[in-house]
């Protein structure tokens, strides 16, 4: 059975899992990223393969395929939103325990204090203007 060190000195835990987490956040971003980029080259190599291949008889279903990318990367982005702001919330609970100055409130307690709202805004646009077009593109292309 694996002992546990029970010694440890709980702001340091508290100070680890504080750069763990801001990790994960980073990454979750980078994933986001990435998978807004590829989506969309996924929906443009359809739709060329798709605009290429008319004299084929593709199935009318096959023009959804670009919308279907499109509802399912919104969703991931969605989980991923969520489990950011999951992370941020509970970084601010570890930020008020570590907290050294009452004039430096801490990374998550600065940014809810000073938001941009178009960051969030253009993630709703972008996923909104992607399924939109996608869903509209089987209608205008055939």
């Amino acid at each position: 059975m694996e002992k546990h060190n029970t010694s440890q000195d709980p702001l340091e835990f508290h100070l680890r899992e504080f750069e763990s987490l801001k990790k994960e956040i980073a990454l979750s971003i980078s994933e986001e990223r990435t998978l807004e980029r590829y989506t969309i080259i996924g929906i443009g190599i359809v739709w060329v393969w798709l605009l290429t291949n008319q004299n084929m008889d593709i199935p009318r279903i096959g023009w959804w395929i670009p919308f279907f990318f499109a509802v399912l990367g919104a969703l991931r982005s969605l989980t991923l939103l969520l489990s950011i702001q999951r992370m941020a919330k509970y970084i601010k609970l570890i930020e008020r325990i570590v907290r050294v100055s009452p004039d430096i409130p801490g990374w998550e307690h600065f940014c809810e204090e000073n938001k941009i709202p178009f960051i969030s805004i253009s993630a709703g646009l972008f996923w909104g203007t992607t399924v939109i077009a996608t869903a509209m593109a089987p209608f205008i292309l055939t």
